[in-house]
């Protein structure tokens, strides 16, 4: 990153971040106890600036990838927290995976739109699982949301292996 100074290169520079995102959160599975947190955190911080220069209008393939590599690493991160802190960052990945959606949509990219609605179906399982766990009145409210939300991704899982068989 040295090397490639944001205001001389703007476009390899968000290109590295994104690449430092994807290698910082990576490690977290190979890391162990404290350090996870800390490899999640450099993560997202690279992801968010790698989107500075990422901008839906100049970048808008990338612009969707990097948002939905911070998706993810938010919704690791939402595993370690509690409460409120878990809700935001379910709630923030959740928006990224629909802003990601805009972009890629299944007429043009149905790979990406099918793998997006899987991680948008995973964070929003995610986000109503406490209160299903807690009320099962709320919870018999939600099983119309959850079974299309599994058939959704179910959906997007066969579409996945379809293309790949190609």
């Amino acid at each position: 990153l040295e090397l490639t100074p944001r205001t001389a290169h703007p476009t390899a520079w968000a290109e590295l971040q994104h690449s430092l995102g994807d290698a910082t959160y990576a490690a977290t599975s190979l890391a162990e106890g404290s350090a996870v947190p800390g490899l999640r955190a450099a993560a997202v911080a690279a992801y968010r600036a790698a989107l500075e220069v990422r901008t839906r209008e100049a970048h808008p393939r990338e612009w969707a990838m990097t948002r939905s590599n911070l998706g993810a690493a938010l919704g690791a991160q939402a595993t370690e927290a509690d409460g409120a802190e878990r809700s935001g960052l379910l709630g923030e990945s959740i928006a990224l995976y629909r802003s990601v959606l805009e972009v890629f949509v299944r007429a043009t990219s149905p790979e990406d739109w099918a793998r997006t609605q899987v991680n948008l179906a995973t964070a929003l399982g995610a986000a109503i699982a406490p209160l299903l766990l807690s009320n099962f009145t709320v919870a018999a409210a939600f099983v119309p949301v959850g079974a299309a939300a599994i058939l959704l991704a179910l959906g997007a899982f066969l579409l996945i292996r379809r293309l790949d068989a190609r």
